[in-house]
């Protein structure tokens, strides 16, 4: 209490709202992925699956802890570049998916945090922020 004067100015979901919607208005995102994608016309299946066999339960998990020491090293990485180290496992994933497919690429989506996209101050804002 007392220290009211010192907060920050709130930045509003609205605001981010309002900037996506702009955005959309401007941006040809359609033509922009039918340039980049549109001579692709067969699906990518790892190891030729396109389906699921059996009921699942013959499904393994395995998980890895990396060194703290590697850990570093990818957040460098990704600082360096600008991007998150979300965004880099998701491209190695592609990857793996490609070369396990016998293809050069992997086509595939997933929701991603649209935070870092998003205007200016959506880092410190409330509000559900998916792409």
């Amino acid at each position: 209490s007392g220290d009211i004067e010192n907060l920050p100015v709130p930045v509003l979901y609205r605001d981010f709202i309002g900037h996506t919607l702009y955005y959309q208005s401007i941006n040809d995102s359609e033509s922009y992925f039918r340039s980049l994608l549109g001579g692709i016309d067969e699906p990518v299946y790892p190891f030729e699956l396109s389906d699921t066999l059996g009921d699942g339960r013959g499904i393994k998990e395995s998980s890895l802890l990396l060194s703290g020491e590697l850990s570093r090293g990818l957040r460098e990485v990704c600082t360096g570049l600008g991007i998150s180290p979300a965004v880099l496992f998701y491209a190695a994933y592609g990857l793996v998916v490609g070369r396990c497919s016998n293809k050069r690429y992997a086509i595939f989506g997933s929701v991603f945090s649209g935070r870092l996209q998003g205007s200016l101050g959506a880092a410190d804002s409330l509000g559900l922020f998916i792409n």
